[in-house]
């Protein structure tokens, strides 16, 4: 009897012994986000870089990550996420010592590439991993729950690496260092303890088969035909803008000089931003299965992240408790992107959910990364010959931050043409043209 309740127990435990692996996964991945926004003066001074070149640095992550997700979706299809995702920790942990050994600009862009081909795998391979292991109806409120991770590590980073990265004390290289080997002991886990399903490492019975090249390029195809697809992406790259091109890279510069702090509180004042949005994850994620809707949330999302935002840079004037509000304001509101991820795996093709995955994360990490260097590009535009981010002046950064602005408006925008799915599959046709195509999808409640 004994024997029998502790079986059981296990069965029970070991789904969420899977979801923690995969989520500290994530939340790794999502420190190495904040790194540049954290390390901002040291970096800049070890590889002498201007706004432009730090901010393509910065960047770089962000583009090589957007850029591996339908073949992150695609191989999470064909083998499971479990073996990509283990290969793509290696990387991503090799990466992260090469980086503490980059002496220019160049090389480090490089390593940060490395890094970002590695964390590329970890937030589709976990929603695909929950999709294995637990009911359809715990869908969303573990999106929320995974999404609250990253966010809380993005705190810490901005936080702890800000202060450990200082010259006085262990300094970026050894900061970068720990990270890396915090990214090894979760390579471990992931190597040794994860399985791509409660059968084990071989597919259950009643599993789709394993995606052949012919069905994965028509499941692509049914993804990039559907209109829905591409309004849910656009909502989701420019709503996350707030963490990627704000919270993560600018924002304390920009709190530097509107509130007059030093770079290390103004780096601790963004990570507000990731605070609003611990609880923001789990709401958006729990409010849109409580109503059954997706739509509803998504407008509330991104039209709260841009009134937050409009109050934050002309309304509030230099207070900085309202300015405290308008950034818990903008990270909470600013987690409507939890929601482009359900309605994106409603529209995505039956038995290709790591393709529509995918594709809803390639817009949100690309696009909201995108914007980095071009905030960059408008102050070096405006005054080519500074060579240090803290001699712009308040006028030139509010000129620089006018794409941010524009991102929230148009994401607003797209919640308003996105197709109400009510949390159901979208149903399937054997023309991807004859619709919004043979969409099908997830299971959220």
């Amino acid at each position: 009897m004994t024997t029998t309740a502790n079986s059981t127990r296990r069965h029970l435990l070991f789904p969420w012994i899977v979801w923690i692996i995969g989520t500290l996964y994530f939340l790794f991945d999502y420190t190495n986000q904040v790194v540049p926004g954290a390390m901002k003066s040291e970096l800049q001074h070890a590889f002498d870089a201007n706004a432009m070149q730090f901010g393509f640095f910065a960047a770089s992550y962000f583009y090589i990550y957007a850029a591996m997700q339908i073949p992150v979706g695609l191989l999470g299809d064909r083998f499971g996420p479990k073996r990509p995702l283990a290969i793509a920790a290696c990387v991503a942990v090799a990466g992260g010592f090469l980086f503490t050994q980059a002496d220019s600009v160049l090389t480090a862009t490089l390593a940060r590439m490395m890094i970002g081909i590695g964390a590329s795998f970890s937030f589709v391979s976990v929603l695909m991993l929950i999709r294995h292991w637990f009911a359809p109806e715990r869908f969303s409120i573990l999106i929320g729950l995974t999404n609250m991770a990253g966010m809380i590590g993005a705190i810490g980073a901005d936080n702890v690496l800000s202060l450990a990265a200082q010259p006085t004390e262990f300094g970026w290289r050894w900061t970068i260092g720990a990270l890396a080997a915090i990214g090894a002991i979760v390579m471990l886990g992931i190597i040794f303890v994860v399985r791509d399903h409660p059968a084990g490492t071989r597919r259950p019975p009643e599993a789709p088969p394993p995606l052949s090249a012919r069905d994965a390029w028509r499941h692509l195809k049914t993804t990039v035909c559907s209109m829905q697809m591409w309004i849910s992406g656009v909502y989701a790259a420019t709503i996350a803008t707030v963490f990627m091109t704000f919270g993560a890279v600018w924002g304390s510069l920009y709190l530097e000089r509107i509130f007059g702090l030093s770079p290390t509180a103004a780096a601790s004042m963004a990570s507000l931003v990731f605070v609003g949005a611990i609880p923001g994850s789990f709401f958006f994620g729990w409010f849109s299965g409580k109503i059954k809707r997706r739509k509803l949330p998504m407008i509330i999302g991104s039209g709260g992240a841009l009134t937050s935002f409009l109050l934050l840079a002309f309304v509030i004037g230099d207070s900085v408790w309202l300015g405290r509000a308008c950034l818990l304001g903008i990270g909470f509101f600013g987690c409507g992107n939890v929601v482009a991820y359900a309605i994106g795996d409603d529209n995505s093709p039956i038995g290709g959910e790591g393709i529509g995955l995918g594709f809803i994360n390639t817009w949100l990490i690309g696009g909201g990364a995108g914007f980095g260097p071009i905030i960059g590009a408008l102050l070096v535009w405006q005054r080519p010959h500074v060579t240090s981010t803290s001699n712009y002046t308040m006028a030139e950064l509010n000129i620089a931050f006018i794409p941010l602005t524009a991102c929230l408006v148009l994401s607003l925008v797209a919640s308003l043409l996105v197709r109400e799915t009510r949390c159901q599959r979208q149903g399937s046709s054997p023309d991807p043209l004859a619709q919004t195509p043979p969409c099908a999808a997830a299971r959220l409640a």
